[in-house]
């Protein structure tokens, strides 16, 4: 049987990827961050969040 879950850490959600064995999700957010996701125990592994610094292009 199929579990679901909501997810309420992301406001929306762009895109979704699921590892080859199942185990890991990353999720990518409207606002730039993207979630590594333990699918065994429901639990957010990593967050990388955009930073506001701007590199100046040269």
């Amino acid at each position: 049987m199929a579990r679901y879950y909501k997810v309420f850490s992301h406001d929306k959600v762009n895109s979704i990827n699921l590892s080859h064995d199942g185990k890991t999700l990353v999720s990518a957010s409207i606002d730039g961050s993207i979630k590594i996701w333990d699918l065994m125990v429901i639990y957010i592994l990593l967050i990388i969040k955009p930073t506001t610094n701007k590199l100046p292009i040269s």
